[in-house]
C-alpha cells in the first residue's frame, strides 16, 4: 500500500517531494458535501453517454455515414479536451464554483438542441456546446472533491467519480425513454438535472470548502524529476487509450447491436446502461483494490481482464455475450478514480490542471483517435473494428505494467510513497 505521512506527502515519484506543514489541511472527509457534489457530476456526466446512446437515432434520421457517426463522437470529445486545460489552470488559482452548475447547464442545453438540428454541421454544434459545458465543469469539480476529501482523497474522489459513472449509466436509458415519447419538445426534459443542481446551489449558497493555503514546494530535480515526467506522460497515455476504448466501446457497440445484430435502439442502450453501472460497481471496487494492492498494479490488472472479456462479447451471442460487455465494463472503467488521483499526486500544487490532463485532455485525444477509427470502420467492418479495439487494451496494459515496474523502483528510493 502506498503511505502517507502526516507531515509530509511524497506524492510523487524520485527525490521529488513536497512539504505541507505550512497548508491547512482538512482532516476528515466531508461526505455529505462530497456526494453532493457526486449528484452534480452525475447531472453533467448523464449528457456525453446520452448523445452516445443517440448516436443510431442520429445514423437513421439524418441518413449519416459510419464515419460522420463516429465524428459526432469525437466532436463532443474534442471540445470537451480544448476548453477544459484552461479552465483547469484557473481552477488552481481562483474558486469559481459557480462553474459547477454553469457546466451542467450548458451540458444538457447542448443535449437538448439536439433534437432541433435538422443538419449534420447543426448537430455537430449542439454536441460540441455539450462538451463545452463537461469541460467547464470537470477541473472545478474534481478540484473541489480534492478539497472536500481532507486526508481520504482516494476514498473522496471515488465517490465523486462514482457519480459520473452513474450519470454515464442512466444516460443511455434516459435517452431511450425520452426519445421513445417521440415528440422534439420531450428532449428538453434533458434540461432537468442541471434544473435541480441550480436549485441545490441557491439552496446551500454552493458547496463550501476549507480554505486552502499555497503549498510549499520543495523540488530536487534531476533523477525525481526525471522520474515524475516519464511518470506523467505514462498515465497520460494509459488515460487516453482507455478513454479512446470507453468512448469507442460506446460508439461501436449500440451501431453493432442495431445494424449487425438487428436489436432495438432500445436493447442497445440497455445493454450500455448495464456497461456504465457495472464502471460504476468497478470504480468502488477499484479504489479498494488500490488500496490493497497498489494504484498501479490495478491499473494493470483492469486493462489484463478487460480483453477476454472483450473477446468473448462480440464473438459470442446472446446472454453470453451481454455479460461479457457488462463485465468488460466493470474492468476497464474501475480506474477512473484511481488515475484523477495520481496525477493530483504527481502534480500536487495544480490538482486543476492534473484534473483536466487525466479526464480532459485525454478524453478529447482519445475522441480524436474514435473519429479517425470510424473512418477505418467503414472499410474494415465491426468485427475488424472491434479487433482493434482488443489491440489497443493491450497495447494500454503493456503501458500500465510499465508503469508498475517505474513507480515500484522509484518507491524504493522514496519509501513513503
Amino acid at each position: 500500500m502506498m503511505g502517507r505521512s502526516a507531515s509530509a506527502s511524497a506524492s510523487i515519484l524520485g527525490e521529488q517531494t513536497v512539504n505541507v506543514r505550512g497548508d491547512y489541511v482538512e482532516e476528515r472527509l466531508r461526505t455529505g458535501q462530497v456526494f453532493l457534489l457526486s449528484f452534480t457530476h452525475a447531472s453533467v456526466d448523464l449528457n456525453p453517454s446520452a448523445i452516445a446512446a443517440l448516436l443510431p437515432v442520429f445514423y437513421l434520421s439524418l441518413h449519416l455515414s459510419i464515419g460522420q457517426t463516429a465524428v459526432l463522437t469525437g466532436a463532443s470529445q474534442i471540445a470537451n479536451s480544448l476548453a477544459q486545460l484552461p479552465f483547469g489552470y484557473l481552477a488552481d488559482r481562483v474558486s469559481l464554483r459557480f462553474l459547477i452548475p454553469l457546466g451542467c447547464a450548458t451540458a444538457s442545453i447542448g443535449l437538448a438542441l439536439t433534437a432541433f438540428t435538422h443538419s449534420f454541421p447543426a448537430l455537430i454544434a449542439a454536441v460540441c456546446l455539450s462538451g463545452a459545458g463537461v469541460a467547464v465543469y470537470h477541473p472545478e469539480g474534481a478540484r473541489t472533491a480534492g478539497a472536500l476529501s481532507g486526508r481520504r482523497k482516494a476514498t473522496g474522489m471515488s465517490i465523486f467519480s462514482v457519480g459520473g459513472n452513474l450519470g454515464f449509466a442512466l444516460g443511455p436509458i434516459t435517452a431511450s425513454a425520452i426519445n421513445s415519447l417521440h415528440s422534439t419538445a420531450a428532449y428538453l426534459l434533458f434540461l432537468v438535472p442541471a434544473c435541480l443542481v441550480t436549485v441545490m446551489f441557491a439552496v446551500t449558497h454552493g458547496i463550501a470548502i476549507p480554505e486552502k493555503h499555497r503549498s510549499t514546494l520543495k523540488t530536487n530535480v534531476g533523477q525525481g524529476q526525471s522520474a515524475v515526467t516519464a511518470a506523467l506522460i505514462l498515465l497520460l497515455l494509459i488515460t487516453t487509450l482507455r478513454s479512446a476504448l470507453q468512448v469507442g466501446l460506446m460508439t461501436f457497440v449500440p451501431l453493432f447491436e442495431v445494424t449487425q445484430r438487428h436489436h432495438s435502439a432500445g436493447f442497445a442502450s440497455l445493454l450500455m446502461t448495464c456497461f456504465l453501472l457495472s464502471g460504476a460497481l468497478g470504480t468502488v471496487l477499484g479504489g479498494i483494490a488500490a488500496d490493497r494492492i497498489g494504484r498501479t498494479l490495478t491499473l494493470f490488472v483492469s486493462f489484463v481482464f478487460s480483453a477476454p472479456f472483450l473477446v468473448l462479447y462480440y464473438h459470442t451471442s446472446g446472454v453470453l455475450s451481454a455479460i461479457s460487455l457488462v463485465a468488460a465494463g466493470g474492468f476497464l472503467i474501475s480506474t477512473f478514480a484511481v488515475t484523477v488521483v495520481m496525477g493530483q499526486e504527481l502534480l500536487p500544487n495544480r490538482a486543476g490542471v492534473a484534473a483536466s490532463l487525466t479526464i480532459g485532455v485525454t478524453s478529447g485525444i482519445g475522441g480524436f483517435l474514435v473519429a479517425l477509427l470510424g473512418q477505418v470502420a467503414q472499410h474494415l467492418g465491426f468485427i475488424r473494428t472491434l479487433d482493434l479495439l482488443v489491440l489497443v487494451t493491450v497495447l494500454a496494459g503493456t503501458f500500465a505494467l510499465w508503469l508498475t515496474v517505474l513507480w515500484n523502483r522509484q518507491r524504493q528510493i522514496t519509501p513513503a510513497l
